[in-house]
């Protein structure tokens, strides 16, 4: 016969396991927090390439990339939402006319894995970034060699 101690363990154990998810939503949490991850280092990257160009202070970065201010300061001091950037404000970035090519470069492999799906993210989702529609409203890139 068990003691109360031993009962009150193993009920402990049992919680402890039904609270667990099953091993395939573990993975899918795990691959989807991945995911934006890798989706924050590309935005990131965005501000590296305005600072490598001597654009360090936010009026600066701001007037860059064509956005307000307080757009800019979310983009990148990363607080963005979890689905990144929208449509909208990479088609502002990229018709900002002194936009340096090093950062126009940056959002555009941004747009290129955005429709990859190599941020998760749905179908329409990323057809909104120009995906598979042929009328994209984002300029092409430009290959400067």
């Amino acid at each position: 016969m068990r003691t109360c101690s031993e009962h009150l363990e193993q009920a402990a154990k049992r919680d402890a396991l039904a609270m667990q998810p099953p091993d395939h939503l573990r993975r899918v949490v795990t691959s989807i927090s991945g995911l934006k991850a890798r989706q924050a280092a590309k935005i990131r990257e965005i501000r590296e390439a305005l600072i490598a160009e001597g654009w360090t202070s936010l009026d600066d970065q701001a007037a860059a990339l064509g956005l307000s201010r307080s757009t800019t300061w979310t983009i990148i001091k990363g607080n963005h939402k979890a689905s990144g950037l929208s449509a909208t404000v990479v088609a502002r970035m990229l018709s900002a006319p002194d936009l340096p090519p090093r950062v126009r470069n940056t959002i555009f492999e941004y747009i290129a894995e955005k429709r990859a799906g190599c941020y998760g993210g749905t179908k329409d989702c990323r057809r909104r970034l120009g995906g598979t529609t042929k009328s994209s409203s984002l300029p092409q890139p430009r290959v400067q060699l």
